[in-house]
């Protein structure tokens, strides 16, 4: 694998995939930006509850959610009904147990197309529509 290092730390180097490198310079000679899809949420993984996380296991075994811990006036999140205590467990069908999860399905490709999210609250699994929004726009 060919890659560029980033870091150097407790004798491990951190490296970029070359592919990656070549697609962000791409974006970035293109539109002088990366763009991110943006939700309007703050979160943090939590283990889910046995009864939910027997059957979240059946969707890749995941025993993890993303609670809201705030939601942002006028954001994606607040549009469709997100609220602080809610766990995010799946965005677009794909199951979210980490940032990382969500993170690699925000890319610019989300931007404005609506998605459907599976949140528990209060106890019950439900499902709500989301569009997130590009990432600049939280810093106009």
């Amino acid at each position: 694998m060919v890659a560029l290092n980033t870091a150097f730390a407790f004798s491990r180097a951190l490296s970029i995939p070359a592919n990656r490198v070549r697609e962000i310079a791409e974006k970035l000679k293109r539109d002088g930006r990366v763009r991110h899809a943006y939700l309007g949420v703050t979160l943090d993984p939590i283990p889910l509850p046995q009864d939910v996380a027997r059957v979240s296991r059946s969707h890749e075994g995941r025993d993890y959610g993303l609670m809201v811990l705030s939601v942002s006036d006028e954001s994606p999140a607040k549009s469709a009904g997100l609220a602080i205590g809610d766990v995010l467990m799946a965005f677009d069908e794909q199951q979210v147990s980490s940032y990382t999860d969500l993170r690699k399905l925000l890319k610019e490709n989300a931007i404005g197309k609506t998605a459907k999210i599976s949140v528990l609250r209060g106890g019950k699994i439900s499902d709500f529509e989301i569009t997130p929004a590009d990432d600049e726009q939280i810093a106009q």
